[in-house]
C-alpha cells in the first residue's frame, strides 16, 4: 500500500499542474463581425472580422484559420483542415457553396481559430442575410488570367481543396508525368524503354490524357474559360485542342499530349489558364474549400 502511495506521489509531481497555477488555454474567440456589421447584404462575397483572446500567448497573432457556412435552412460542411491566417483576423467568404444557386435568407459563418501549440478555440458565430438574388441584380462576369509561374501556384492551390488532376496512358508503353518544372506546369510524355522481339511491331508513339480540376464543381457564378500551352523547346510535343467537361460549371478540362520526333519524349508547358467569375474577387474565390 507504501509503494503504490509512493508511485502515485511521484506521477502526481511529474504530470499534475501545480496548486494555483494556470494551465495555458487555447485561443478564446470573443466575437465574429460578417460584413462589417451590416445585417443584409447582396453580394456572394462577405467580410469576416475574428475578435479573440490568447491566454497562452497574449497578443501572439494566431497561425491558423478553418471557416465554414451553413446556408439557409441546411447544414454546414464538415471542417476542413486548418489553413494558414495569411491576413491575421480579416477574411473573406464565399457564401455560395460547390456550385450551387445563392439563396435568399440567413448564413451562419463558423470559425474556428489554432494557435502554434495545437490548441484548437472554441467556434465563434456569426450571421448575415443574403437578399434574394434576381436575374438583373447578378454583375457581369470578368476574365481572372493566371499566367507563367502562377499557373504552378494554382493548380496548387486547387489540388488543397480536392481539385484531381490525372495523367493516363492511351497506348501501351506510354508513361505520363503531370508536374511543376522550373517553375511552369509541365505535362510530359515518354515510351518506356522495354525490351521488343525480333518480329515484332515497335512500340507506337506514346499519348497522353491529362486531365485537370476534376471532382468538384467551381464555385457559383465561376466557369474555366480558356487554356494557353506551348511547345517546350528541349524535348518538342504536340498536343490536341484541350476539352471542357460538358457542365458550364465544371472546372475540368483535358488535353492530349504525342511526342515530336523519333525519340519518343517530348513535354509541353502549360502557359495560362483563364477563369470567368464576378468582378471584384480573386481567383482564389473560384475553388470551393
Amino acid at each position: 500500500m507504501r509503494l503504490r502511495q509512493s508511485l502515485v506521489a511521484i506521477a502526481c509531481v511529474l504530470a499534475c499542474p501545480v496548486p494555483g497555477t494556470a494551465q495555458p488555454g487555447p485561443p478564446q474567440i470573443t466575437k465574429v463581425v460578417v460584413n462589417g456589421g451590416a445585417n443584409l447584404t447582396t453580394a456572394d462575397l462577405v467580410s469576416v472580422e475574428v475578435f479573440y483572446n490568447h491566454p497562452a500567448a497574449p497578443g501572439a497573432p494566431i497561425p491558423y484559420y478553418r471557416i465554414r457556412v451553413k446556408p439557409p435552412g441546411g447544414v454546414p460542411p464538415p471542417w476542413s483542415r486548418f489553413f494558414d491566417a495569411l491576413q491575421r483576423n480579416m477574411f473573406t467568404v464565399n457564401l455560395v457553396l460547390r456550385g450551387g444557386q445563392p439563396l435568399g435568407g440567413t448564413y451562419e459563418i463558423q470559425v474556428q481559430l489554432q494557435d502554434a501549440g495545437g490548441r484548437v478555440s472554441n467556434t465563434g458565430i456569426g450571421h448575415v442575410i443574403r437578399a434574394s438574388p434576381t436575374p438583373s441584380a447578378l454583375p457581369s462576369a470578368v476574365e481572372y488570367r493566371v499566367s507563367g509561374a502562377q499557373v504552378a501556384t494554382l493548380i496548387g492551390y486547387a489540388r488543397l481543396r480536392g481539385y484531381l488532376n490525372t495523367a493516363q496512358p492511351l497506348n501501351s508503353g506510354a508513361t505520363c508525368s503531370s508536374q511543376q518544372n522550373a517553375g511552369y506546369w509541365h505535362l510530359r510524355v515518354a515510351k518506356m524503354v522495354v525490351p521488343v522481339p525480333l518480329g515484332t511491331e515497335a512500340l507506337p508513339n506514346p499519348t497522353c490524357l491529362f486531365g485537370f480540376f476534376k471532382g468538384k464543381k467551381l464555385q457559383y457564378g465561376w466557369r474555366f474559360k480558356s487554356a494557353t500551352f506551348e511547345r517546350w523547346s528541349v524535348q518538342p510535343a504536340d498536343w490536341d485542342d484541350y476539352g471542357p467537361s460538358p457542365s458550364g460549371l465544371d472546372a475540368f478540362f483535358s488535353i492530349t499530349v504525342t511526342p515530336v520526333g523519333p525519340l519518343g519524349q517530348g513535354e509541353v508547358r502549360l502557359k495560362d489558364l483563364v477563369l470567368e467569375g464576378p468582378p471584384g474577387a480573386t481567383w482564389q474565390d473560384a475553388f470551393v474549400q
